[in-house]
């Protein structure tokens, strides 16, 4: 395994998503993940993390770290570690960086995940720095609504454009894709059917006929349109065209990572896949900036605890230590500002003290000038989530 030297425990990442790689360098990836994920936790604890559009090797180490699983795809990976890796994770888990924004299934994907691994023994410290980014992003989601259903209708529009019959049509999935494509197709059909693994709760998907996954290829002939966006395992396909043959003026738009729809049916019948997806969606629509910097606003002070607290738990006493002076000095410079003195005054007061105090605990008495870094880089960071926190 490849390693690069880096500066103290962090957390750290490394992956690679839809805007990075193709869909078939991506199935590679995904199947060489366990292997990947158990070399990283030969010195590290690790956690993978599997969507449709993304793989991702979350780890603590004080040096980036690249398997030996995953040779031969360094040039679609992205890496990033700290403040940078936690805000990222955030970003995931709220959906902020899915292909459709807003998809609130990867939260739970990465809390089951993280049970799982919890009852086996084989996460920590990782596990509590994990659980802290996906609070972040359920208190973000809790506050903001992250629009999707833009891509969505633009790609069932396309395919709308290319499907000349619209008999019956069918949607394979039950999450927030699937349910923005009903409302998309709804009407233009004049039957459309949700083929979902699990039963559907009442009114999810209002006015659809069901089918179990299991019939599903049986029935292939009988629809015009067929959209998969659920999950499987690499080279595990659901529609195989093994039970009857799609209808050869079909079309079936998969957009999802690993594929669903078998390569066999593409001699036979039109597919779109996620790579297609991507590149008729590509451009259309403008960035999330402005989401993604309140969410990195959340984030921060969030990410700055589990620095100190679970990443150098020999810094946490030193960590509280300033928390508690910060929270002095703001309730006394309240004081003073409620009894009428200028705030300017107060505000330059209050920094002044702040940071002698700080100060004065960063250069009590360290074991050494590693441990004397350690603190002053996290006074930085106390200091920094503090004025983030001002801004937002």
């Amino acid at each position: 395994m490849n390693k690069q030297l880096s500066e103290g425990p962090e957390l750290r990442l490394l992956g690679t998503s839809y805007r990075f790689a193709g869909l078939v360098e991506r199935e590679e990836v995904i199947a060489r993940g366990y292997d990947a994920v158990d070399e990283l936790r030969e010195g590290s604890e690790a956690f993978l993390l599997i969507t449709c559009n993304r793989v991702e090797f979350y780890y603590i180490s004080d040096r980036d770290l690249f398997p030996d699983a995953l040779r031969g795809h360094e040039g679609v990976m992205y890496r990033k570690a700290g403040a940078d890796a936690f805000i990222h994770l955030a970003k995931v888990a709220s959906g902020l960086d899915s292909f459709v924004p807003g998809e609130e299934g990867i939260m739970h994907q990465i809390t089951g995940e993280l049970r799982a691994q919890e009852r086996e023994a084989r996460i920590g410290r990782l596990s509590q720095i994990i659980r802290q980014a996906v609070s972040v992003a359920r208190a973000f989601r809790a506050t903001e609504k992250i629009r999707g259903d833009e891509i969505v209708n633009l790609l069932v529009g396309k395919a709308l454009e290319r499907v000349s019959r619209r008999e019956r049509a069918a949607i394979v999935g039950s999450g927030r894709t699937a349910k923005l494509a009903y409302r998309g197709l709804s009407g233009k059909f004049r039957e459309v059917y949700v083929v979902s693994k699990r039963g559907l709760m009442p009114g999810e998907f209002p006015g659809a006929r069901v089918i179990r996954l299991e019939e599903l290829n049986s029935r292939l002939g009988d629809f015009d349109f067929i959209l998969s966006a659920t999950n499987t395992e690499v080279n595990r396909y659901l529609i195989t065209g093994e039970g009857s043959r799609p209808r050869p003026d079909a079309l079936l738009l998969d957009i999802s990572v690993p594929r669903t729809v078998s390569p066999a049916i593409k001699g036979h019948t039109e597919v779109w896949d996620m790579d297609d997806a991507v590149r008729l969606v590509n451009g259309s629509f403008k960035g999330l900036e402005d989401e993604e910097a309140r969410l990195a606003a959340l984030a921060m002070p969030a990410y700055i605890r589990a620095k100190y607290r679970k990443l150098s738990p020999e810094l946490s006493s030193f960590g509280e230590a300033v928390e508690r002076i910060i929270d002095k000095e703001v309730k006394e410079a309240t004081k003073h500002i409620r009894a009428g003195e200028s705030s300017g005054e107060v505000m330059k007061k209050l920094a002044r003290r702040v940071v002698n105090k700080a100060l004065a605990y960063v250069y009590m008495a360290p074991a050494d000038e590693g441990e004397l870094l350690k603190r002053l880089e996290l006074l930085r960071l106390l200091l920094e989530g503090i004025s983030r926190d001002e801004v937002a």
